[in-house]
């Protein structure tokens, strides 16, 4: 990581100390070493770059002494996190579809991307936030509309996966190991925070926009499941699941909480769009052979169109792009109510 990121980072402990550098190579980039919170003195380790923020308790292993005495929602971290240090770390081809492909796989698997690069045209941020990063599927979609990114996983080793993504993309990306619901970073760091598809694993989902909320000066922008008579049907006939592999309840939006959220956080929706259609991590081969043939855009057009007349009504999947309107004020936390409503 960059020395100079340790301007925008604040202790994920108190929440409030700085964090100062703690190593001798005396050079702007921190390799190895620590970090170390002014105001608690709480020290953070920096492994490959990539700093460490979690607590003690989120570092236990399912079946050891310190996970029994966990409360669930500490549970659900420490399996979300297990689960994505090895989970796809030896598939290489999870989403590893290029951005600018024109074939049938990354059709779907970047529809809501492409239709969001519509909305956020003629933007330009000066530092970015990806938020639940994984393995960098979204480096190429940011670098569209800037060049500092800034990776947050609670998974150390997806952090690697985007980093080395990026590498081979020619794309600069710093990685930082935290929980989205404790963000080591100070108010409006970011002029853009985006997520894809990974607040729907917290147990608090709210929560987690609440501090995308929190550290963004400019935009929100997320991507997750919607609530709707569609889903509910694909839910109740096992088609789509209520668990995911990786152990969470898996939670769906709706327009309504989500103005009820903008309403007490200075922000406001630019944008909210359901789509029926979007894709799987891994390539089937039939997708090759439409691209072979030829007729992958043409389902790629009948997708788009099918997505524009029915997506709002019936779809399963939901994007937003909210904006923040009043900085100087502290947003009050509304979490709670939020999920009450939902």
């Amino acid at each position: 990581m960059q020395i100079s990121t340790c301007e925008i980072l604040r202790c994920p402990i108190c929440r409030q100390g700085k964090l100062l550098s703690v190593h001798t190579s005396g050079t702007s980039v921190i390799d190895e070493g620590s970090l170390r919170c002014q105001q608690c003195q709480r020290s953070f380790p920096v492994r490959s770059g990539i700093p460490i923020f979690l607590r003690d308790e989120l570092l236990a292993s399912p079946g050891d002494a310190r996970f029994e005495k966990l409360d669930s929602d500490s549970r659900q971290k420490v399996h979300q996190r297990q689960w994505h240090d090895v989970a796809h770390m030896d598939e290489g081809d999870y989403k590893e579809s290029s951005y600018y492909s024109k074939g049938l796989f990354a059709c779907l698997l970047y529809y809501q991307l492409r239709e969001a690069e519509v909305a956020l045209r003629g933007q330009r941020y000066g530092r970015m936030a990806n938020i639940c990063s994984g393995h960098g599927f979204e480096l190429e979609f940011l670098s569209l509309f800037g060049e500092r990114i800034i990776a947050f996983d609670i998974s150390w080793m997806s952090l690697r996966k985007t980093i080395a993504r990026g590498l081979k993309l020619g794309v600069a990306v710093e990685g930082i190991c935290c929980d989205v619901e404790e963000l080591p970073v100070v108010d409006s760091a970011f002029d853009l925070v985006l997520t894809h598809h990974s607040l729907h694993h917290l147990a608090h989902p709210w929560h987690g926009l609440e501090e995308m909320a929190r550290i963004t000066s400019r935009h929100c922008m997320f991507f997750e499941p919607a609530k709707g008579f569609t889903r509910n049907v694909i839910t109740g006939l096992g088609l789509k699941p209520k668990v995911e592999e990786s152990g969470n309840l898996v939670f769906e939006f709706s327009r309504k909480e989500l103005e009820c959220f903008c309403s007490d956080h200075g922000l406001r929706i630019v944008n909210f769009n359901k789509c029926l259609v979007t894709g799987a991590a891994h390539e089937p081969a039939w997708f090759r052979r439409f691209d072979k043939i030829g007729i992958s855009p043409t389902l790629g057009s009948v997708i788009k169109m099918g997505n524009k007349l029915f997506g709002n009504a019936l779809g399963t999947k939901c994007s937003a792009l909210i904006e923040k309107t009043v900085i100087s004020d502290k947003p009050r936390s509304t979490a709670a109510a939020v999920e009450a409503i939902a």
